[in-house]
């Protein structure tokens, strides 16, 4: 199971499972035993004030589990369900305005599954809004001072993972796309690296 980090601080999580007996009926010549599993699962809660906070639970879809993650404002007496995520996915979560939520899903310890960044935006009705990028492997994220986010990452273009195509890419935090800077794939003629410093990105081009 992944962990989850929502700003810097991680959410811990523990869970307990017991097996209560249920009805037992004999019916012909078939003998039928019910059981009840209880599970509890109990998390950390983050705040962000008084009134707004991040509840964390799992659940489980077509037999895989999900962190749910929902941001619950008991002034507004109001609940975001701001994004399910698969429990296997290493998960962080920033907030980047009143409305807008950036979270990761690092795939670094499943590969099996894609790796995502999803844009997260509230609405007035209680609902939420979403633009996701999905790729196979994330290199590294940057969270800038504006509100930006700026992604590196990479695709495999053959089932062996040899060749990789690799990408940079500049979004704003309600996830439309400001600029890509670059995309090239292994073997390319020309390759590509950055440079993050006092948040402005520098861009170097190298010939193979």
């Amino acid at each position: 199971m992944g962990k989850i980090f929502i700003e810097d601080t991680e959410i811990t999580f523990t869970e307990k499972k017991h097996v209560d007996d249920g009805s037992h009926v004999i019916e012909k010549n078939f003998y039928i035993c019910r059981t009840v599993t209880v599970s509890e699962f109990k998390s950390s809660i983050y705040s962000y004030d008084e009134h707004q906070k991040i509840l964390v639970s799992r659940t489980n879809r077509f037999n895989e589990d999900y962190f749910k993650i929902v941001l619950f404002d008991d002034k507004e007496a109001k609940a975001w369900n701001i994004i399910e995520l698969p429990s296997a996915l290493q998960i962080t979560i920033k907030r980047k305005g009143a409305d807008c939520f950036v979270v990761v899903g690092d795939s670094k310890f499943a590969k099996h599954i894609m790796s995502q960044v999803s844009f997260c935006t509230l609405k007035s009705s209680g609902k939420v809004e979403h633009i996701t990028v999905s790729f196979n492997k994330l290199k590294e994220i940057y969270f800038m001072d504006n509100g930006d986010v700026l992604i590196d990452y990479c695709d495999f273009e053959d089932e062996d993972k040899k060749i990789a195509r690799h990408t940079l890419q500049l979004y704003e935090s309600s996830g439309t796309m400001k600029r890509s800077f670059y995309e090239y794939k292994d073997g390319d003629s020309a390759v590509f690296s950055y440079e993050v410093e006092n948040n402005k990105i520098k861009i170097f081009k190298r010939e193979n």
